[in-house]
């Protein structure tokens, strides 16, 4: 780090090499948001997932929290992502019984719903279970378990 500080007029250098020195800016910026987004994960007090007995908050980094209300949802369902045959990344969706207005009129709403199926098209909201201290299986039992008793208690 201090040899960046010490050459950074030599390093960066758009006259000379400015390929290079766009590329070197952008690994910078981009080492120094890895930094701060670990950092903020960290040191934050309030938990990525709060599951009430009426809705589901989750918040997001550098966005406001998302509150999703039992009352909207329809379904919860697993999506796995594999690369070269293993699971890489695991999200649990949100399927809304009706989508917000702003998302059902975008762009992207009308082409999903034309190429894949209305659940996966109904479902504005995912949790990313890579950053929460439980297993994802665990997880979908205990949305389905609580959105069970809220219709339950509903009737």
């Amino acid at each position: 780090m201090i040899a960046i500080i010490v050459f950074f007029d030599k390093m960066i250098d758009f006259d000379v090499k400015p390929f290079r020195s766009v590329v070197i800016l952008l690994g910078l910026m981009l080492f120094s948001f890895g930094v701060i987004h670990s950092s903020v994960l960290l040191f934050k007090k309030t938990p990525s997932l709060v599951i009430n007995d009426n809705e589901i908050i989750i918040w997001v980094f550098l966005r406001r929290e998302r509150v999703i209300k039992f009352e909207d949802i329809e379904s919860f369902f697993l999506v796995n992502t594999y690369h070269r045959g293993f699971v890489t990344n695991r999200l649990i969706f949100i399927e809304l019984k009706e989508p917000s207005s702003k998302y059902s009129n975008s762009l992207f709403y009308r082409m999903l719903k034309k190429i894949t199926s209305k659940e996966f098209a109904n479902s504005e909201f995912s949790i990313q279970t890579n950053f929460l201290d439980i297993k994802h299986d665990e997880l979908l039992k205990i949305l389905n378990k609580k959105l069970r008793e809220f219709n339950k208690s509903k009737i």
